[in-house]
């Protein structure tokens, strides 16, 4: 699976928060698994509309202390949630809150990071001599 966090600062969905689930859904149909898109917080109005951009699935973590970040904790609820849901990627927005959370992140999945991805490589059929 394929966990996108998608940001939701003051409410509100910003653009990056739908490219970042554009860019998951793609990935997630290069591998050949489901895409879910997570949001933190209680001021999340909208969230189904990250279905139109491809998550498949919208889970909302309705705690009214993730309304502000805490980067600490944000990546705690989500390493947490990418467990629970198998997930074996996750794609945050290279914004100064995706960015604040994607070292801790990794470092609690034991998990590598590439940073500032704004492409998907071709994935062509390997060549057998």
């Amino acid at each position: 699976m394929v966990l996108i966090y998608a940001e939701s600062p003051r409410g509100q969905f910003k653009k990056a928060a739908f490219e970042a689930v554009t860019l998951g859904k793609k990935l997630a149909d290069q591998m050949g698994v489901p895409c879910a898109a997570i949001t933190l917080g209680t001021n999340a109005a909208g969230a189904e509309e990250l279905g139109r951009y491809g998550a498949a699935r919208v889970l909302c973590v309705a705690d009214a202390n993730l309304n502000n970040l805490d980067s600490q904790v944000a990546a705690s609820v989500l390493a947490d949630a990418a467990r629970q849901l198998g997930a074996t990627v996750l794609v945050l927005s290279h914004t100064s809150t995706g960015k604040s959370i994607a070292g801790r992140l990794a470092v609690r999945l034991d998990a590598g990071l590439v940073s500032g991805v704004n492409a998907l490589p071709e994935v062509q059929a390997p060549i057998w001599w």
